[in-house]
């Protein structure tokens, strides 16, 4: 049960199975090919920000450019104010559609980061405080060669109930950094128990594995040596496989320090339902002049891609 409760939070982006709302549960669904989606992907990410593009003028796209305040009934129309190396930009807009991550909203609604003015509706804040922001890593560590090869290419960890009792970080919705106070009893937490499994990558030589809840927030916060470091070790410790050799480099995601970010994807907790979704997602304003869009405003497809893309499009019709 313990390795298929750390797989699910991995799956959902939860800190506990415990966090998950059971009524919710069935409302999350797999859209039809999802399977063949998934094995046909050609590009990346990239190919699919590329497509977005290609209905969008250059001229339309500007990077680094960071939106702090959002505001509505300014006169013709909402207005974003953006600033981009400490210079200040006004854009006007018919309507604006905010696809920030629920992880930034959080933090907007306790007065940190991007505003809005006047403030969002109470029932559209309670719903951003209802709903949960998790935290999920992956790493991935490189060799020089798949030394792993003729004995196995997944390797699952099976950790005992006392070695994965740990004392929850970030209580709530997670937006703290890992330095901070609520973090400080897991500082001292071997962090590798988050493991449940060592994965040969498709792509590259190398092993992935995954992170989630205080495991992924502290693997964040220490340095990439340290992370070979403590994998190494845990493989040489328990992979079978004599002389393991360290890796070469190591990748990893880090979404919680991500100040853009401030998570990976949403989940529905106890105390939240799929109507808090709902209530994310309806435009703000007669005439819709404040919509969003992003993954944790769609009730069937949250924490995914073709969610975010769907409920992009939804709310372009909206608008």
């Amino acid at each position: 049960f313990a390795w298929r409760a750390l797989l699910e939070c991995c799956i959902s982006g939860c800190d506990t199975v415990s966090d998950l709302s059971l009524p919710a549960w069935g409302e999350y669904d797999e859209p039809p090919g999802a399977v063949a989606v998934s094995t046909r992907w050609r590009g990346g990410y990239s190919a699919l920000i590329g497509t977005a593009l290609k209905s969008v003028e250059a001229a339309d796209v500007r990077l680094g450019c960071r939106a702090t305040s959002i505001q509505l009934g300014t006169g013709a129309g909402p207005k974003v104010i953006c600033t981009a190396e400490g210079r200040r930009t006004e854009v006007e807009a018919d309507h604006v559609l905010v696809t920030v991550s629920l992880g930034v909203l959080k933090r907007s609604v306790r007065g940190v980061g991007l505003t809005f003015d006047p403030p969002l509706p109470d029932a559209k804040i309670n719903a951003i405080q209802r709903l949960a922001f998790g935290t999920v890593d992956k790493v991935l560590l490189l060799y020089e060669t798949p030394w792993w090869e003729g004995h196995w290419t997944s390797l699952r960890l099976l950790w005992t109930a006392e070695e994965l009792k740990v004392q929850r970080c970030a209580e709530g919705d997670g937006v703290e950094t890992a330095s901070s106070p609520l973090c400080a009893s897991i500082a001292e937490h071997d962090w590798t128990r988050g493991v449940n499994s060592f994965n040969a990558a498709k792509s590259v030589t190398g092993l992935e594995c995954w992170f989630s809840g205080p495991s992924a927030r502290t693997m964040e916060s220490v340095s990439d040596d340290d992370v070979i470091d403590k994998l190494h070790a845990l493989l040489a410790r328990l992979s079978g496989t004599p002389e393991v050799p360290s890796p070469s480099r190591v990748l990893r995601s880090c979404w919680f320090e991500n100040l853009d970010i401030c998570g990976s994807y949403s989940f529905v907790p106890v105390g939240a339902s799929g109507s808090d979704i709902d209530e994310f997602a309806a435009p703000v304003g007669d005439k819709c002049d404040l919509l969003f869009a992003g993954e944790h405003t769609h009730r069937s497809y949250y924490s995914t891609v073709h969610g975010a893309w769907w409920s992009g499009q939804q709310a372009e019709y909206d608008g």
